[in-house]
């Protein structure tokens, strides 16, 4: 089995058609598993993509006011049905060697980032092992607003024992938007989400690796 009929990616939208779009262009010659997922999209982005491309899946949700990019995620999760996952935001398109470039990673043991130590732009988008993203339960939906979300979630990939790869020059291009596009859709202010979402980041991580410490040290003890 070829590594793009292995790999479903995952774009999430609410506000960003436009960038969805791109996406799909960009992506549906070497990734053809294709998930998007319509977080009460006010440009009805589920019904145009369903339109036009009839093969990808979409998921809807229809209910919630502000945009909570965890559970976009975490719906997109549930519709996957291959061994790897790329969760990819909608303005980031990788470069036609893509695919190609991560072809010899073990994903049994790594996890792939875009850039180089976490270039501005790229932070957000992953390409795991399905079985690794439910292992740890997704993203943490608690995260609300701008920012975090992303690390959380590479950091519980490391606690499992998985490392990042980074891919130096990915990707190939950062669609532009502004801060207010951004954020349009969210709760709190940019900085009061960072603030908020960065204490609780901390806290929880601290929290995990001391319950794993304090677990070892009890098997050690038998």
């Amino acid at each position: 089995m070829e590594l793009k009929t292995k790999i479903s990616v995952v774009i999430q939208c609410k506000g960003r058609k436009d960038h969805v779009l791109r996406s799909i262009e960009n992506l549906r010659n070497d990734l053809p598993n294709i998930i998007v997922v319509d977080y009460n999209c006010p440009d009805r982005t589920a019904a145009l993509v369903s339109r036009e491309y009839p093969e990808i899946v979409c998921v809807k949700e229809s209910t919630e006011a502000y945009y909570n990019a965890s559970k976009a995620r975490n719906l997109g999760l549930g519709k996957v049905k291959t061994p790897l996952v790329f969760f990819k935001d909608a303005d980031i398109l990788p470069s036609p060697s893509f695919v190609r470039r991560i072809n010899s990673i073990d994903f049994e043991r790594e996890f792939v980032l875009m850039g180089s130590k976490r270039a501005f732009g790229a932070n957000g988008s992953v390409v795991t092992s399905t079985s690794a993203a439910r292992k740890i339960g997704g993203y943490d939906e608690f995260f609300y607003g701008y920012g975090q979300q992303d690390i959380d979630f590479f950091e519980r990939l490391k606690m499992i024992g998985l490392e990042p790869r980074y891919i130096t020059g990915e990707p190939q291009e950062i669609l532009s938007h502004s801060v207010t596009q951004r954020t349009q859709y969210h709760p709190y202010p940019r900085n009061e989400a960072l603030v908020r979402n960065r204490i609780y980041g901390y806290i929880k991580r601290d929290l995990m690796s001391l319950g794993r410490r304090y677990f070892m040290r009890a098997s050690e003890r038998k």
